[in-house]
């Protein structure tokens, strides 16, 4: 098998983007956001923040099962991950967004508006992708 370097095609590391770097995975960075972090809240939707020292910010999505059921849930949550897709952010943070009971009867347009203002009143948005 022939590697890309080998062939002098493969792109500088410095631009390649490593996929998942900006989802939280851990436990202890989702527990670190809950104990350390400040919080913003409007219906439906929760807002969690803490800088992590890192060049990039790093968020994670929480849909429990007061939210609805699973569908519900995935729902929510395939919502604010087209959000956040959307939503540029100031570097530096790690953000925690909780779904309560009430996300599950609002339209994206609802919850796109009540994220993007939590965001800015957290001072955490950046340029719109």
């Amino acid at each position: 098998m022939i590697s890309l370097e080998a062939t002098g095609i493969c792109p500088d590391p410095a631009y390649v983007d490593v996929k998942g770097k900006q989802y939280l995975r851990r436990t202890r960075d989702y527990g670190r956001v809950h104990n350390l972090g400040s919080a913003w809240r409007t219906r439906g939707v929760t807002l969690k923040a803490a800088p992590n020292g890192l060049e990039y910010s790093r968020w994670g999505l929480v849909a429990g099962r007061r939210t609805g059921n699973a569908v519900t849930r995935n729902r929510i949550k395939r919502i604010l991950r087209e959000i956040m897709r959307k939503t540029g952010l100031k570097a530096g943070y790690d953000l925690v967004i909780v779904a309560h009971p009430a996300a599950a009867s609002m339209d994206y347009g609802e919850l796109e508006k009540r994220l993007n203002g939590l965001m800015g009143e957290a001072g955490l948005a950046g340029e719109q992708r």
